[in-house]
């Protein structure tokens, strides 16, 4: 299933796409290297207010998440930005 990036700054959507990923991480063998399964890492927009925060913080802490990610990334774009790849499908 895709997922458009800002619906992901959707509490619903965030743990729907939560559940498919630790399931899928849960069914895999640990590492023969490690003895590990992989960890799971959510990047998140710097630019979220402060509602969304407090229910993305909820969903990190309910699913166990291993770390967060709090930038290079954003949902807000410059309306001056030249390049037409900027736009997400």
């Amino acid at each position: 299933m895709r997922f458009p990036y800002s619906a992901l700054q959707n509490r619903d959507s965030l743990e729907q796409l939560l559940d498919g990923v630790m399931k899928a991480r849960d069914d895999l063998q640990p590492s023969i290297l490690t003895s590990r399964k992989p960890k799971l890492i959510l990047k998140i927009a710097p630019d979220l207010e402060e509602s969304q925060l407090v229910e993305i913080a909820g969903v990190i802490k309910k699913n166990k998440i291993d770390g967060v990610i709090v930038s290079n990334t954003t949902i807000q774009r410059p309306k001056d930005l030249v390049s037409g790849k900027w736009r997400q499908s």
